[in-house]
């Protein structure tokens, strides 16, 4: 069986991680003869494995010229993959314009069908209109898709108020295990300073400038001796807000650093030197970065929203992400009650241990078999 891999939009981190998970597992130890083709750009192909029934197939002779891409996807792949012989395609974004049949589409991004997030948006920003094009393309992939699959069962009922879903299966991201091996630091008494982290994208949702308000809270009302180190660059209205917030609280660059994009070789040394970890987004299909920090035992402050409460269960403190006073009361909950901490960081650990990539793998391979043989 020959299937297709359409991965041509696969350029951000969550997306690669997501490949590089999914090809842990040999689709071939237990359905024999399966080769695969994916279409990606180089830089991400150059991430993934190499293995002789894994054929990379480049898309960077396309350039960054969208209407290109999408002549690509709708007219050009759909005409390779029958050529190839390609019994079924995976699409690994949803807004995918391909109309090759059978197909399994997956569900990264549920930002275009949360109203809440949109609203944040300007009407003048392109953003805006992006992401209302986005919802539209989306729905009419999953419309015609053969199988869907989602990354967790909240992403699952936010589409189902949109469209009535029929063949779709449940399939988390995994764990990178090296994280297992990241040892953070300890809250003993007598601290010179308290240090927290927080690693996400510059994006409206993920409510950075509330948590450089609350730790200003903390610092002011508590009197500690608290820092804030935000990994993660970006552009646009999300990282004015930023750089607004930390002029507004730390006048004199005292307390907060926005460190922008870190390799994983740095953010190693961040968990590393970091007592607390916060994860304040709003919207999130899944929250991969929240998992790779319950993997360190890192004792975690959570948003409420979304998909964040199915991954990390009970073995958190929450808050409303819009709430600075919320993000301040959870943060210093976890600072002085040391059995609490206990609590919620073995019990995160052992929580991510279920997110196994292998198991997982697995399973989305028998789902593109499976899907192929039914159609």
């Amino acid at each position: 069986m020959i299937i297709g891999i359409d991965a041509s939009r696969s350029v951000s981190g969550g997306a690669i991680e997501y490949l590089k998970g999914i090809f842990k597992d040999d689709p071939n130890k237990t359905k024999k003869f399966i080769k695969i083709y994916i279409w990606a750009p180089s830089y991400t192909l150059r991430k993934l494995p190499n293995y002789s029934w894994l054929k990379k197939v480049s898309i960077d002779h396309l350039g960054n010229i969208l209407l290109l891409k999408i002549f690509w996807q709708i007219f050009c792949l759909p005409r390779v993959c029958k050529n190839l012989g390609v019994k079924i395609l995976f699409n690994t974004d949803a807004g995918s314009l391909c109309p090759f049949k059978p197909s399994v589409t997956l569900v990264q991004d549920i930002l275009p069908f949360d109203d809440s997030i949109i609203k944040k948006y300007k009407w003048y920003q392109s953003s805006f209109y992006r992401i209302i094009l986005l919802r539209f393309v989306s729905i009419r992939r999953l419309k015609q898709t053969n199988h869907i699959i989602f990354l967790s069962k909240y992403s699952k009922k936010v589409f189902n108020k949109f469209f009535q879903i029929k063949n779709y299966s449940i399939i988390p991201h995994g764990v990178d295990k090296s994280f297992y091996k990241i040892r953070f630091k300890n809250i003993k008494k007598n601290l010179n300073s308290i240090n927290v982290l927080y690693i996400s994208n510059a994006l409206i949702y993920k409510n950075q400038w509330n948590v450089i308000e609350a730790i200003s809270k903390i610092k002011n009302k508590y009197r500690i001796n608290i820092k804030l180190k935000i990994v993660g660059g970006g552009k646009g209205l999300a990282l004015r807000k930023m750089h607004l917030a930390k002029k507004n609280y730390d006048k004199h660059n005292e307390y907060i650093t926005l460190a922008g994009f870190h390799s994983k070789k740095q953010l190693i040394k961040d968990y590393e030197n970091s007592h607390i970890f916060v994860f304040a987004s709003s919207c999130e299909a899944f929250g991969i970065t929240l998992l790779e920090a319950m993997s360190t035992g890192i004792p975690i402050a959570c948003s409420n929203k979304s998909a964040l409460p199915e991954i990390i269960g009970n073995n958190t403190i929450y808050f409303d992400p819009e709430n600075s006073d919320e993000i301040a009361k959870s943060i210093m909950k976890i600072i002085k009650n040391k059995k609490l901490r206990k609590k919620i960081s073995k019990g995160s650990k052992i929580r991510s241990k279920f997110f196994d990539w292998k198991k997982f793998s697995r399973l989305t391979w028998e789902t593109l078999y499976k899907t192929a043989r039914l159609n």
